[in-house]
């Protein structure tokens, strides 16, 4: 899990990119992004990314 911040944006974005057998998925919310990398098949990247999304989100309600 990758963050960075670019205060910036006021977009949101979702994506995908696959380099060999290296899927990343990303997202961009605000002027936060997210990255999430690995060589693991991409159903379960986004399984994993989907996760830490639905903790992030709820994190900042706090």
């Amino acid at each position: 899990m990758l963050l960075g911040r670019n205060t910036e944006n006021r977009e949101t974005s979702f994506r995908i990119a696959s380099q060999g057998n290296v899927e990343t998925f990303y997202w961009i919310d605000g002027e936060i992004g997210y990255a999430v990398t690995g060589e693991v098949p991409r159903e379960l990247l986004q399984k994993v990314a989907d996760e830490c999304y639905r903790q992030f989100e709820g994190s900042e309600s706090s």
